[in-house]
């Protein structure tokens, strides 16, 4: 079935999936394993996933006929929302560009554009917007789901991930669209390469390698002779989401604790690697001001911090410290899986995420995702919406 994803199997004969922000149902023979009818809209209106990482729908139904599922408008992933900054005094503003299903922007080195993933029922691209208002959004990728772009340092290039080949993989690309995309990893069958951050100098791009979706590590790829080696890893746990310091001597990441299954930590070691690392603070998502004298940090969904660092003479750091106004009108996610949501501008004053259309405060948005709907007897409701069962 095309477009969908996340289907499940229920008691009915059915098999109930997700296209965009709407279930859709069709009748499925389980013993000669085959679709028998035509598929039809049974539930408008119910959350699905970010990002392009996975097909999750926020539903789940009940072997005696009850239905559960978290609403939205439209899915999360795409939601009609626009660029925003917000400053550190917490103040909040809306940029002036189209609304569409943003994800993960970033600000170009000389701040003048954005480029940031946008995600559809007809897959997720590479968008370039530009912030001075002299020229329209332009679409950078088309081929396969693209998504995560990050700039290189000069500002020519944008890495991002992709599926155009088959695999997830890291391609790179022109900024203006000139020429093709170029492959600068080859994950083997199963793993999933996420860009994260490049070195000032462009040499290096540091980006997560994922086994599984708990399991993955940090890596650096050397752009000169195209070599790739982990840098940071766990046995068993995700390793992620590595930010390189403006000097270039330092990385930060999101690790596990000893002894703290299934809560992230913030660690920061010497780059190159030394063996030796710090433990900052909980948390995920963490990047640098453009200064370095700072590590921005996500706490958990909905909240953002920093924390002071000094590298000279010696390496140390201090409390996280929760930004004016919070996020109150960014979007925001959980760091357990996904790819950082913000960045920071290139003068140090404002950092740039998302906004939702729907909502002017995003707390309204965050409360309304927080219900989950439960619809009992439902079974019945689905046999007369779909044809032939």
């Amino acid at each position: 079935m095309r477009p969908g994803a996340d289907a499940r199997y229920v008691a009915t004969g059915h098999l109930v999936y997700a296209a965009s922000g709407t279930l859709l149902a069709v009748p499925f023979d389980l013993g000669q394993l085959q679709v028998t009818g035509a598929p039809a809209k049974v539930l408008d209106g119910v959350m699905r996933s970010i990002g392009g990482l996975t097909g999750t729908a926020q539903f789940a139904v009940s072997d005696t006929g009850s239905l559960v599922y978290v609403p939205g408008s439209a899915s999360a992933g795409e939601r009609p929302r626009v660029l925003a900054f917000l400053n550190r005094k917490g103040g909040f503003e809306r940029l002036p560009v189209p609304p569409r299903s943003y994800t993960f922007p970033r600000v170009s080195p000389d701040g003048t554009r954005v480029a940031a993933s946008t995600e559809n029922a007809r897959g997720s691209q590479i968008w370039i917007l530009d912030l001075t208002g002299t020229s329209a959004p332009r679409q950078l990728t088309s081929e396969g789901a693209n998504s995560t772009p990050v700039w290189s340092p000069d500002g020519q290039h944008v890495a991002f991930q992709s599926t155009r080949e088959g695999d997830a993989a890291i391609f790179w690309q022109r900024a203006d669209g000139a020429g093709v995309a170029e492959r600068l990893t080859k994950p083997d069958a199963g793993i999933t390469d996420t860009p994260d951050s490049w070195s000032p100098d462009g040499q290096y791009l540091a980006f997560t390698r994922l086994a599984q979706v708990q399991i993955g590590a940090v890596w650096i790829l050397s752009l000169k002779d195209k070599t790739m080696r982990v840098f940071a890893e766990k046995p068993s746990s995700l390793v992620a989401r590595a930010a390189f310091s403006p000097d270039g001597k330092w990385l930060a990441y999101q690790g596990y604790q000893a002894g703290e299954t299934g809560k992230n930590a913030i660690f920061v070691e010497p780059f190159p690697a030394t063996g030796a690392k710090h433990l900052i603070t909980m948390g995920g998502h963490p990047f640098w001001s453009p200064d370095g004298r700072e590590l921005v940090i996500n706490p958990g969904a909905g909240l953002i911090s920093t924390v002071a660092v000094t590298t000279q003479p010696s390496f140390s750091f201090g409390p996280p410290v929760p930004l004016p106004g919070g996020l109150l009108e960014l979007a925001s996610k959980s760091p357990n899986l996904s790819p950082r949501p913000w960045d920071y501008a290139p003068d140090g004053k404002r950092i740039y995420g998302v906004a939702d259309v729907e909502s002017s405060n995003a707390a309204t948005a965050i409360a309304t995702s927080n219900q989950i709907q439960v619809v009992v007897n439902w079974f019945g409701e689905l046999r007369a919406k779909v044809a032939g069962k």
